[in-house]
């Protein structure tokens, strides 16, 4: 089920009418039922602390089947402020009408050089996550997704101590294959392809701006219908990173005061030479 979206065009539910078509006649396949049962012995042989959701296609997904094997199962969204996706929320609403125990663990991106980055912020919520519900985590990570994520799930295997992987050899038609056969929400994003000339397959949706991730032309799409967040992101950045780089010079300047480098109202310090 497509949310609906202001920034879609005329061009784009046209082209999204196509894919849902043959989204539904490949929902209809034996092998998207094999794929389900498969992934729910999965999950019933490994039971999960929690099920990690980012509310991009892979993630629905997974939270789906999770919480039909396992319905208590906590469902835990890292929101990054402040480049979340804003459609986000939207696709969490949907999902909620179905009872399960949501939980949301809010990090902050630190701004510097007039940009927001996000370093870190995943792997801070993981621990958060860790010490509040356990391991391990269900996380819609799939092979076809990238040749990185190929290695990690070669590596790690479908199910380690940290994470289990129920979708993982699932390909992109399958997981919208399934979104299609129950009825799931699918983020507005998807179908923001310029009327086709952006592949959906190519499309993420958990976060905006930065210069992390902007292959297959990410950057130019965000521009094209994101482009009023983005050019918000961008400006609360470089109005960030002023007041830190304000806040750091009082601190240096104080601790110069406490260490006796100041004499006669001149800075001796370091960070005033060549000042005015």
């Amino acid at each position: 089920m497509l949310i609906a979206s202001p920034r879609h065009t005329a061009a784009d539910l046209a082209a999204w009418k196509d894919l849902a078509q043959l989204d539904f006649l490949l929902s209809q396949e034996e092998r998207i039922s094999a794929l389900v049962q498969t992934a729910l012995a999965f999950l019933a042989q490994n039971r999960p602390a929690y099920v990690s959701v980012s509310w991009g296609k892979d993630s629905v997904v997974a939270a789906s089947l999770t919480l039909m094997q396992w319905p208590e199962t906590p469902v835990v969204w890292f929101r990054v402020h402040p480049i979340a996706n804003p459609d986000c929320v939207l696709v969490r609403d949907e999902f909620l009408r179905q009872p399960c125990d949501y939980q949301e663990i809010n990090v902050s991106c630190k701004a510097g050089g007039g940009q927001w980055h996000a370093t870190g912020t995943l792997e801070w919520a993981q621990r958060r996550a860790s010490e509040t519900f356990g391991l391990p985590a269900v996380v819609g990570l799939r092979a076809a997704e990238s040749r990185t994520r190929q290695m990690m799930i070669g590596h790690g295997g479908l199910a380690n101590r940290q994470s289990l992987l129920p979708i993982a050899h699932w390909s992109t038609a399958d997981v919208f294959a399934y979104l299609s056969r129950y009825d799931l929400p699918v983020h507005p994003a998807y179908a923001m392809t310029g009327g086709g000339r952006w592949p959906r397959n190519h499309i993420r949706v958990a976060s905006l701006g930065g210069r992390r991730g902007t292959g297959h032309g990410r950057a130019e799409w965000e521009r094209e219908y994101y482009g009023d967040v983005v050019r918000r992101l961008e400006a609360s950045a470089m109005v960030a990173t002023a007041e830190a780089e304000l806040a750091a010079l009082l601190r240096h300047e104080a601790d110069c005061m406490f260490a006796g480098e100041i004499n006669n109202g001149a800075v001796a310090c370091s960070c005033a030479s060549g000042g005015s």
